[in-house]
């Protein structure tokens, strides 16, 4: 039954990436609609969401996976502000473009996560995949504090002071090996491995996540500084392609955060039948938005 549920999602859900799929990602954003027509089809979507928005909230609350439909939300939620910061500069000048390179990375990692979690959600229907990921996220975030603290210790030395950190937090009891399995299991490169098997049977799901997974390691040029990244800017510049460049970048924002809240209405799908109709129709206005993004 759940692998049934979590299939209809995927088919669902990925239907509407064959309106992206007729080359590879990111090379849809049509050169003869504007920023701002995209910008309105993508308010058009959010608005729709927004109004059912607190319903949902109040639904997934009540469900047997609280704290994983609160991360959901969050991952949602910054993947759209990063959304609307890249929509701000794009808006102002197409020459923002390294730095809206530099904001998608984060955006792609956040979705990778919002999946992966919403694919555990939906197969074992319980929370242990949302206070798993919540523990990761301390553990991580505790990690990188100790790291930038003691940059000169041994790495065994540093493990020793992070899992001396988290036995500080109440109900915080973890064991070195512990520690890695979760740090591992939550990595972006395992959470991308998951996905791919789990669309195997589905090209178009299969063939986005793939080009996502692609699109963030060279995105990795832009965060660090490299010499792909600037060897790629100054030549849009110079070839005057900055503002298709542009286009082409936050339409694949726009995307991330849409398809981000499309999931969250067929989680409250699968918890209340009310919630299909708004699904039905929020769907409808998704695939008008991706018309402003389909390549001519």
């Amino acid at each position: 039954m759940f692998k049934f549920v979590w299939i209809f999602f995927v088919l669902n859900a990925f239907t509407l990436l064959r309106f992206l799929s007729k080359k590879c990602l990111p090379s849809y954003g049509k050169s003869n609609v504007s920023l701002e027509e995209l910008f309105n089809s993508d308010d058009e979507v959010f608005d729709h969401f927004a109004s059912v928005a607190e319903e949902l909230i109040s639904e997934l609350k009540k469900s047997k996976y609280p704290q994983s439909a609160m991360s959901l939300i969050g991952l949602m939620g910054t993947i759209n502000s990063l959304k609307l910061a890249a929509f701000d500069l794009a808006e102002e000048t197409d020459t923002h473009l390294y730095a809206i390179k530099t904001m998608l990375r984060p955006a792609i990692e956040h979705f990778l996560r919002f999946s992966y979690l919403h694919m555990e959600i939906v197969k074992h229907k319980n929370d242990a995949a949302g206070l798993e990921y919540r523990k990761y996220c301390a553990i991580s975030e505790t990690i990188a504090l100790i790291k930038s603290q003691f940059a000169l210790e041994a790495d065994r030395d540093i493990q020793t002071r992070v899992l001396k950190k988290l036995r500080q937090i109440d109900g915080f009891e973890i064991s070195n090996r512990q520690l890695e399995q979760i740090v591992a299991k939550w990595s972006y490169k395992n959470i991308a491995r998951k996905l791919d098997r789990q669309l195997n049977k589905d090209k178009e799901g299969l063939n986005f996540i793939r080009q996502l997974v692609s699109t963030y390691s060279e995105l990795s040029s832009f965060v660090h500084g490299g010499i792909n990244a600037e060897v790629y800017y100054h030549s849009a510049f110079a070839s005057e392609t900055l503002d298709k460049e542009v286009k082409r970048e936050v339409s694949l924002f726009s995307f991330l955060a849409a398809t981000a809240r499309s999931h969250m209405l067929m989680l409250g799908c699968h918890l209340n039948p009310k919630f299909q109709t708004p699904y039905n129709e929020y769907s409808k206005k998704m695939v008008r938005l991706l018309g402003s993004m389909d390549d001519a």
